[in-house]
């Protein structure tokens, strides 16, 4: 994997930097739709006991609101982030089972919180849930096949 870091990273900034403007600038409806203001702004009313005006809304809340009605860029940009992270792990692990085994467990722990999270939201519960589940069975699928191989190696190794 390292050999292909040079072709893997820049793809993979540049999908999560793409899809986090396109998320952000969908979401920028928000503003001019008052009514969705009491349902799509979570972060928000964490800091304002009601949503008054367009300068209460946080720009945390775009994502929100782009997730439940333009769910496009959002799915882009989990996917494009499990892609990011899946790169700089399997870059660090050095072809070690132990390392690659807490990356995978690691990986899999945000991936059960972030569903932990966005199984709060009504609307895109079960679309991000699907996402999220894919992407831990990916993980899962991947740290398989290179424990395998490395046990492989190693069976070589010694004959």
């Amino acid at each position: 994997m390292r050999k292909h870091l040079p072709f893997h990273l820049p793809i993979a900034l540049f999908l999560f930097a793409f899809s986090s403007l396109g998320t952000w600038y969908e979401g920028s409806n928000l503003l001019s739709n008052p009514f969705e203001w009491r349902q799509s702004t979570p972060f928000s009313s964490v800091f304002h006991d009601s949503i008054t005006s367009q300068s209460d809304i946080t720009q945390l809340d775009f994502f929100v609101y782009a997730s439940k009605f333009y769910p496009f860029f959002p799915t882009l940009m989990l996917l494009s982030l499990l892609y990011l992270i899946t790169i700089l792990g399997a870059c660090t692990i050095n072809d070690k089972r132990k390392s690659s085994l807490f990356f995978t467990i690691y990986s899999g722990f945000i991936l059960v919180v972030l569903m932990a999270i966005l199984m709060q939201h009504v609307d895109t519960k079960y679309y991000y849930a699907a996402v999220l589940l894919l992407g831990l069975i990916t993980n899962l699928f991947i740290n398989y096949r290179n424990n395998k191989r490395l046990l492989l190696t190693k069976n070589i190794e010694k004959t």
